[in-house]
């Protein structure tokens, strides 16, 4: 299997050219769809949002001939469009998640864009791995990130010591962390 660059694959996308547009579905494909479905697509929605995503990259690359990437991976380009389009969407359904959509409505040209996508998709794997936690360690993690509630607020809310408090924050923490860093997700976003 070849690599492409970026703008040969743009190429490929504006010239029609089968062996890119293979390529691109072998290697983005699967990997837009899970990242729509964790954003709350389902499988057909996911398929059909990459392949408007596509759609739109074509009609941005035919209508401007010199559009190349210059601030983003075509990987990442592609997560963007296919990600905006979706939320487009979910917004006609009145989509709700734990990420809303006001956290990511930006506009396409953002060049901060692609750096808050990645963040808010890191806080929706962060909560999703959080509601996978004991009880006992979701509500002493979300109480620890309040910053008005003080170790001895938590340990006294929880009927525990304070050392008692440092050491299961602690130990609910790195299996938080272990949770998210095992996803396939976690990968793509750092």
């Amino acid at each position: 299997m070849s690599n492409y660059t970026e703008n040969q694959l743009l190429q490929g996308i504006r010239e029609g050219n089968k062996k890119i547009i293979e390529f691109i579905f072998q290697n983005h494909q699967s990997r837009i769809i899970i990242l729509l479905q964790k954003y709350g697509a389902t499988l057909e929605e996911s398929e059909d949002h990459f392949m408007d995503g596509l759609e739109a990259i074509y009609n941005k690359v035919t209508e401007n001939q010199d559009f190349i990437l210059e601030q983003a991976s075509f990987n990442t380009y592609l997560s963007k469009v296919c990600i905006n389009l979706w939320l487009k969407t979910a917004r006609r359904k009145k989509f709700t998640s734990e990420v809303t959509i006001d956290e990511v409505m930006v506009q396409m040209d953002s060049p901060d864009q692609i750096e808050l996508i990645n963040e808010m998709a890191k806080v929706k794997l962060f909560r999703e791995k959080l509601k996978l936690l004991s009880n006992e360690c979701q509500q002493l993690i979300k109480m620890s990130f309040n910053e008005t509630n003080s170790m001895k607020d938590i340990a006294l809310a929880m009927n525990y010591t304070d050392g008692f408090v440092r050491k299961k924050k602690h130990d609910c923490k790195e299996k938080l962390m272990k949770m998210v860093k095992e996803d396939s997700l976690y990968k793509e976003l750092i």
